[in-house]
């Protein structure tokens, strides 16, 4: 629970001072002391007599050679055609996930190249996939996701609806500004910040659109 900082008060007018002197006052609300358990967007409950273990993967960067822009060469639509995505992508990420059996992901940004996902399918495909395994995951975005002509608010919704991801977007710098904590017999173990760092200047109409996702400089 929450509490408060040491404090002396007047009995006759209720004021309220840091020193026995009666010399400085201050507010109640300046005297909370808040709870570690309040501080977490999200909290992660590891069993008793294990280690926590977390994965931390990274740029995934998956490509959809079917969505490549009309710059691009018939080289890349048949080296990222969708059907290759299991076997250059996902075969690794289940491996891995299974040979540790994590109690929390997290993705470190560019999960997907925007670009080669202007209709999101590529971007909702990799939020189903990460659901199968039912393992709290939380993402960051990357300088690469905002390329896609959906738009990070449009990418951000995706995530917060899916049921075991964690992840939070704010109205700061960039989209995905959250924590996410690993609590253990009733005690904070771990606090990760998961910051967004912003995308490059190729970012889409739709993700500049909100006026927080901003380019790289």
């Amino acid at each position: 629970e929450n509490g408060q900082k040491a404090h002396w008060k007047c009995n006759d007018c209720n004021t309220l001072f840091l020193d026995e002197s009666a010399q400085i006052t201050t507010k109640l609300d300046d005297l909370i002391i808040y709870s570690l358990m309040k501080i977490p967007d999200f909290i992660v409950d590891v069993p008793s007599g294990v280690d926590p273990i977390v994965l931390q993967l990274t740029d995934t960067q998956i490509i959809d050679g079917s969505q490549t822009p009309p710059s691009s060469s018939e080289g890349d639509r048949i080296t990222y055609a969708p059907e290759l995505i299991p076997k250059y992508c996902y075969n690794y990420l289940t491996e891995i996930i299974q040979e540790t059996k994590p109690h929390l992901i997290l993705i470190t940004g560019d999960l997907i190249y925007g670009k080669y996902d202007d209709n999101g399918t590529l971007w909702q495909a990799f939020i189903s996939f990460m659901e199968s395994f039912k393992i709290p995951w939380a993402p960051v975005f990357g300088n690469h996701e905002n390329e896609s002509a959906k738009g990070s608010d449009w990418q951000s919704q995706q995530l917060e609806n899916a049921y075991y991801c964690m992840f939070k977007q704010r109205q700061l710098t960039g989209n995905g500004n959250y924590s996410v904590a690993i609590r253990q017999d009733g005690q904070l173990k771990r606090i990760f910040y998961m910051l967004d760092s912003n995308g490059c200047s190729d970012m889409s109409a739709a993700s500049r659109a909100n006026g927080h996702t901003t380019g790289m400089v």
